[in-house]
Order: C-alpha cells, then sequence, then structure tokens
C-alpha cells in the first residue's frame, strides 16, 4: 500500500513543480491557463496527478516516452487556444495579396530573383516581399522600390 501513496505523492509534488513553474513572459504555468477567469491549470492538475503519472511513474517503460505524447497534444492544443493565428501574420507584412520571393544567397537573389521581383513589382496592385536569412545589404542598392527586403528573423 505505501507504493500506492509514495506513486501518488510524488506524481502530485510533479505536477505541482510543473503548474509553479515560470514561463518565459514571467507568469507560471497555472497563472498562464486563466483564461478568462477559468483555471485550466487546476482541471488538469488533478487529471495529470490521478491518472496519467502514476501510470507513468510505474510503468517498465521509458517515463518520457509514455508521457510525451499527452504534453505534446496538450502543449500544442493550448498553444493553439491561447495564440490565434489568422492569415494576417507580422505586423511588417504588407497589407493585401503579396509575392513572396526566396532568396536562399546573395548571388541567387542578385542573379535570378532580383530581375523577376523587380518585374513582378512593376505590376500596379502587387507587393513583392524577399526574404532571406540574413540582412540585405546590397540588394536596395539595385532593387526597385516596391520590393520589401526581409529577413526570417523579423518574423
Amino acid at each position: 500500500m505505501s507504493d500506492i501513496l509514495e506513486t501518488l505523492q510524488c506524481a502530485t509534488g510533479l505536477i505541482k513543480t510543473w503548474g509553479q513553474s515560470r514561463l518565459p513572459r514571467g507568469s507560471t504555468l497555472a497563472e498562464a491557463l486563466t483564461l478568462n477567469g477559468i483555471p485550466f491549470w487546476d482541471a488538469f492538475a488533478v487529471e495529470l496527478a490521478r491518472i496519467y503519472m502514476p501510470a507513468a511513474l510505474t510503468s517498465s517503460s521509458d517515463i518520457s516516452q509514455i508521457i510525451r505524447p499527452y504534453l505534446s497534444r496538450a502543449k500544442h492544443t493550448l498553444r493553439a487556444f491561447v495564440h490565434k493565428r489568422s492569415t494576417h501574420g507580422c505586423s511588417t507584412w504588407p497589407v493585401g495579396q503579396t509575392i513572396l520571393c526566396l532568396g536562399f544567397s546573395d548571388y541567387m537573389y542578385r542573379d535570378v530573383l532580383q530581375p523577376v521581383a523587380n518585374l513582378l513589382a512593376e505590376h500596379p496592385d502587387s507587393r513583392v516581399v524577399s526574404l532571406s536569412d540574413k540582412s540585405w545589404h546590397k540588394a536596395n542598392q539595385s532593387s526597385c522600390q516596391n520590393v520589401l527586403h526581409q529577413t526570417v528573423w523579423q518574423h
């Protein structure tokens, strides 16, 4: 009987620690999962401590392999719930339909993609964004004014 109590106490301690863990924004996990005054973490914590953690702790398999699918699914569900994505994207992205040109390297952009981007930008209703993994030092010198140069790090 003491093994069962020890397992439940261990599971409860782990869940309590997770709930009190600080997230990068400074709030705890329990605080982050309180939406519109509803403490979702309190409901999740009971189920985790009562069912999932004891099963994972008493299993002979690796605990990370057992609990990972549940935590991963919960993480993605909560992220989708809290951070509702839209087609509006980033604030630096142009409004309306935009043509995206991927500049994988300086010479590829200069020799191949820049003339295409310039031609596309000549159309009155077109918005062209050239995206690269590093800043565009030389691109602005010989590029059309209607081509916006951004890095993936801006998004």
